[in-house]
C-alpha cells in the first residue's frame, strides 16, 4: 500500500504523458542514465528522512516539515511558496488531461480539463486516509502498463539506442537544462518540494516505521526503474517525440490503436492519482477539511484552475512551473542535509555519555544496572 500510494502520487500527467522524462532525462542521451541513478539515490535519502519524520514528529499541519528543517521564517516561506506551487502543479495536471483527450481523440482541451476538476475536486473532499486507499490501488496498475507498452516500443523501434542519442540534436526537444547534471538537480528540488508535506502526512497514517521506509523505498525504486525503460524506448522512438504533446501516448499508438486508447485511460488515471493529493496538500492547509465550508472550498479551488489551465500549451506550462519551482527547491535540499547532521551529531554527545556513566557504575560495583 505504501509503494503504490506513492507511486501514484509521482506519475501525473508530467510523467505519464512522458515531458517530463523527456525534458528532464531523455534529451541529454546518454547522461540520462547517470541522471536517473543519482536521483535514485538522493531520492532514497530524502523522502525516507521524510517519511520517518511525519511518523515520529507527528505535525499537526502540513506545513510543519518545513519548519522543522528550515527554522520559523524560512520555514513560513517555503511553505506559502510550496502550497503556491502544489496548486500549480494541479493545474499542470488539469492541462495534461485536456492535451491527451485532445491529442487522441480529437476533442478540445476545454473538455478534459474540466472534467477532471470535477472529479479530482469531489474526491478530495474525502479526506487522507481514503485517499491513501484509493491511490494504492492505481499505482502498481500504472507502472504495469506503462512498462509493458514502452518494452514493447525497446523492440519495435526502428533506432537503435547510438542512433537514438545521435538524433537528439537534429530535434527541437524542450529541456529543463542544458545538462544532465543541471536537470537531475531541478528535478531533485521540485519533487521534494511535492514530496516533503505529503510524505509527512501520509507518515502520520503508518503504525510501523518499517512499513513506511520499506513501502517509500520500494516504491522509489519501481519508479526509477520505469523512468529507465520510458528513456530507453524513447531514444529507440525518438523521432515520434518530435513536436507532441503526449510522447508516451505516441509510443502507445505505434503499437496499435488498441494500445492507443488504453494508454491514454492510463495517463488519464495517472493524472487523476497525483492531482488529488495536489489539490487536497494546499487548501488543506488552510481549511478545515472535516467542514461543510472546506469541501466547498476545495471544489471551488478546483474549478478556478481551469481557467488558468486554459491559457498555455500543456509542454510549456509544465516546463515553467516545474524548472522554476524546482531551482526554489534546491535550497531546501541543503537545509534538510544540515538538519541530518545537527540531529545525528545531537545524540552522539547522549549515547557516549550513557555508556561512559553505564561503564563507571559497573566498575564501582553496580552490577545491578540495567543495560
Amino acid at each position: 500500500m505504501v509503494a503504490g500510494t506513492y507511486l501514484a502520487f509521482v506519475i501525473g500527467s508530467g510523467f505519464a504523458s512522458g515531458q517530463e522524462i523527456l525534458q528532464y532525462f531523455t534529451v541529454h542521451g546518454y547522461g540520462a542514465f547517470l541522471a536517473i541513478l543519482v536521483y535514485f539515490v538522493a531520492a532514497v535519502l530524502m523522502d525516507t528522512e521524510f517519511i520517518r519524520t511525519g511518523q515520529r514528529e507527528q505535525f499537526e499541519k502540513n506545513n510543519g516539515i518545513y519548519k522543522y528543517y528550515c527554522g520559523k521564517y524560512l520555514g513560513s516561506f517555503y511553505d506559502y511558496f510550496t502550497n503556491l506551487f502544489l496548486y500549480m502543479s494541479f493545474i499542470v495536471m488539469l492541462s495534461g488531461s485536456g492535451a491527451t483527450l485532445q491529442q487522441h481523440y480529437g476533442l478540445p482541451t476545454y473538455i478534459g480539463i474540466i472534467l477532471t476538476a470535477i472529479i479530482v475536486g469531489l474526491t478530495v473532499t474525502l479526506g487522507m486516509g481514503r485517499i491513501a486507499r484509493i491511490l494504492s490501488k492505481i499505482g502498481p496498475l500504472l507502472i504495469i502498463f506503462t512498462i509493458i507498452i514502452c518494452i514493447i516500443n525497446i523492440f519495435i523501434g526502428p533506432l537503435s539506442i547510438e542512433a537514438g542519442v545521435a538524433a537528439i540534436s537534429n530535434l527541437d526537444i524542450t529541456s529543463a537544462s542544458s545538462t544532465w547534471y543541471l536537470s537531475v538537480f531541478n528535478y531533485l528540488g521540485f519533487s521534494i518540494l511535492w514530496a516533503a508535506p505529503f510524505l509527512s502526512t501520509f507518515g502520520k497514517t503508518l503504525n510501523s516505521q518499517k512499513q513506511a521506509v520499506v513501502g517509500q523505498m520500494v516504491g522509489e525504486l519501481l519508479f526509477s526503474l520505469t523512468c529507465l525503460i520510458v528513456v530507453l524506448a524513447m531514444l529507440t522512438n525518438i523521432t515520434l517525440m518530435d513536436g507532441t504533446q503526449i510522447p508516451t501516448l505516441a509510443l502507445g499508438g505505434n503499437i496499435s490503436p488498441i494500445f492507443g486508447s488504453l494508454f491514454t485511460i492510463i495517463i488519464l488515471l495517472s493524472i487523476y492519482s497525483t492531482a488529488v493529493p495536489l489539490l487536497y496538500l494546499p487548501t488543506t492547509r488552510f481549511i478545515d477539511e472535516k467542514t461543510r465550508k472546506g469541501k466547498i472550498i476545495m471544489i471551488a479551488m478546483s474549478l478556478i484552475g481551469v481557467v488558468i489551465a486554459l491559457t498555455l500549451p500543456f509542454n510549456e506550462l509544465m516546463n515553467y512551473i516545474y524548472v522554476v519551482n524546482g531551482y526554489v527547491g534546491v535550497p531546501f535540499l541543503v537545509f534538510v542535509f544540515i538538519k541530518v547532521i545537527r540531529r545525528s551529531m545531537a545524540k552522539t554527545p547522549q549515547l557516549k555519555e550513557i555508556k561512559q556513566h553505564t561503564y563507571s557504575e559497573i566498575n564501582e560495583g553496580n552490577h545491578n544496572t540495567p543495560l
